[in-house]
């Protein structure tokens, strides 16, 4: 089973509000040191949206290819990655894809473990190493976990369960991704990802989280997607799981995954030369 890579960088920032400790520098490097516990590692592919800095652009030369995007945005950038899946070589429905945005920040082990948890937990078509603190909080997640609470594993000493939704960074199976694609496509149409109604369509074998959000957009209904994606929907629940405790965080103030030292984590590799 080979791991190939998507990498999504953004030549620019937003207004979300950061910890102290952030920066794009620091979240490649986290990642690339967590990628480099991987025993097979296939294709990497950084997808540059907009111009990105020289320095940070030699280092992921150094780990893999670089694509040049004219600024596509969020939404643009995550359906060029998702083109990926079709196009040559064509990757093994056996292997996964880990589709990554630039703002997260990998434990070393991450990326190690998520393969590792691929492999023991064959009911699960998708991982996320991030534990988002909605999982605690959110009363829909809490729904969702009281209606799944057999649905965790034990592999080390992480434990593994089944959860509702998640952010656009995460690991699939290649085979079942391609088969979702065209939900997670359709979860783009209008102003930015829907994360959430994307994977509660996926998760709960209803399409109306995505469907009754999309239609509200005046440029969101892309008819050829909607037709796509329903069958879907009605066909099969696709398993997502996601560690506790996390293995990674999103580098955004109130989303930061609770029980770990991501300011001591960031600080190492920042003092990197």
């Amino acid at each position: 089973m080979k791991l190939h890579v998507v990498y999504r960088i953004s030549a620019s920032e937003n207004h979300k509000a950061r910890p102290a400790f952030y920066s794009k520098r620091v979240a490649l490097a986290s990642f690339l040191e967590s990628l480099a516990r991987v025993e097979v590692v296939g294709d990497v592919h950084f997808l540059c949206d907009g111009p990105v800095s020289e320095d940070l652009v030699a280092t992921m030369r150094a780990r893999g290819a670089i694509v040049e995007l004219p600024g596509l945005g969020n939404s643009g950038s995550y359906r060029r990655a998702l083109a990926m899946l079709h196009e040559p070589p064509r990757w093994s429905d056996d292997d996964l894809v880990y589709f990554a945005e630039d703002d997260y920040l990998y434990r070393p082990e991450a990326l190690a473990e998520m393969v590792t948890a691929a492999h023991e937990i064959v009911a699960a078509s998708f991982f996320t190493p991030y534990d988002h603190p909605d999982y605690q909080s959110s009363r829909a997640q809490q729904r969702f976990r009281r209606l799944h609470r057999k649905e965790h594993w034990s592999i080390g000493s992480t434990e593994w369960r089944s959860v509702r939704s998640t952010t656009m960074t995460f690991g699939a199976r290649v085979g079942p991704m391609r088969a979702a694609a065209g939900i997670h496509e359709l979860g783009t149409r209008g102003p930015g990802p829907r994360d959430f109604e994307t994977w509660s369509a996926l998760q709960s074998t209803s399409p109306r989280f995505l469907v009754a959000r999309t239609v509200g957009h005046s440029d969101a209904l892309d008819t050829a997607s909607l037709l796509r994606a329903l069958p879907r929907c009605f066909e099969r629940r696709d398993l997502l799981v996601a560690p506790e405790p996390s293995l990674a965080t999103h580098l955004e103030d109130p989303w930061l995954a609770v029980g770990g030292d991501w300011e001591a984590l960031a600080a190492r590799l920042a003092a990197r030369p």
